[in-house]
């Protein structure tokens, strides 16, 4: 936060900034005693090639996910990121691309040409049928992929093809945990298998939004409204918080939403909010009506046959 040291703005946040995080240091205070409890943060520094740029810590706002990891030279006070969680994967992911890059590019499996069982080759023909072997690879005419021998020959792999190395399964497994530790699932990614769910994929968008976006925008709310609102004069009582209700994902079918809620007793415009209409200010939009809207609830009294009745009992 860039905040102007004196004026009638003196405090205020005028600008903000989001630092790279990956370029963070957390300079501790020295003869600090971690165990205490106390702030031991004595001011974040900005490292970027030869360029130390310091951060007041009251110039900071700290959001970050949970780190399990203490240790007393405070690498605890950064943020555990889900993705070292993934490295293998991540690399995983990348070898199994690499390898499959690589097997299309050399045209297929490794091996040796060598003379069928009874016949012999000798070094010299060895040479000659790869120089030939060379030239065909080089000619892209038809013809040329066409050459005779003076042996029978046959082939002895010493790799696995494509098709049994299966890259494409392992690089299906390395996705779905990279989806599963962040919060996403498979079914939204652009894949055969997702389309095989059709109407459950509003659900799943949904729920990628309750577990994955929703609690950052927790942690990114309490921050902001512990640090930054409060150095507003006028707004020590406010909060921000977010409507993530506004999302399509996130919101109900209108139909459904109405035909529930038309079964309990509530105001007209209490319905309007719920299918995100403005209120009207007029007689009886605050009452609560029953029998199809018909009567309102505080005219409401028993019946000349509810009456009979409760006078025989």
């Amino acid at each position: 936060m860039v905040k102007p040291e004196e004026g009638v703005n003196k405090g205020e946040p005028r600008e903000v900034y989001i630092l790279p995080s990956h370029l963070m240091k957390i300079v501790i205070k020295e003869d600090a005693d971690i165990l205490e409890g106390e702030n031991i943060i004595d001011h974040y520094m900005l490292i970027e090639g030869n360029s130390f740029l310091t951060f007041d810590t009251n110039d900071i706002i700290h959001v970050k996910l949970p780190n399990p990891f203490f240790d007393f030279n405070g690498g605890h006070l950064y943020g555990l990121s889900p993705l070292k969680v993934l490295l293998r994967n991540i690399e995983s992911s990348n070898d199994a691309i690499a390898q499959n890059v690589k097997t299309m590019k050399n045209g297929g499996v490794f091996g040796f040409i060598h003379a069928k069982e009874g016949n012999i080759m000798s070094p010299e023909q060895a040479t000659q049928l790869k120089e030939k072997m060379k030239e065909m690879d080089r000619n892209p005419a038809r013809l040329s992929h066409i050459a005779g021998a003076s042996v029978p020959l046959a082939f002895t792999k010493i790799s696995l093809t494509t098709d049994e190395l299966k890259p494409f399964d392992f690089l299906a497994f390395d996705q779905k945990m990279i989806c599963n530790v962040l919060g996403w699932s498979t079914q939204l990614l652009n894949n055969d298998e997702g389309s095989k769910y059709g109407a459950y994929l509003k659900e799943v968008q949904k729920n990628s939004i309750t577990n994955h976006i929703i609690p950052r925008l927790t942690l990114l709310e309490d921050a902001l409204n512990k640090s930054f609102i409060p150095l507003f004069k006028g707004y020590q009582n406010a909060e921000i918080e977010w409507d993530w209700s506004e999302l399509p994902e996130m919101q109900s079918d209108v139909k459904e939403m109405v035909e529930a809620y038309s079964k309990v007793p509530i105001t007209p415009n209490e319905m309007r909010e719920l299918v995100k209409l403005d209120r009207i200010d007029e007689e009886g939009m605050d009452v609560v009506w029953v029998d199809g809207n018909r009567r309102r609830i505080d005219e409401q009294g028993l019946s000349d046959i509810e009456l009979d009745r409760a006078f025989k009992e």
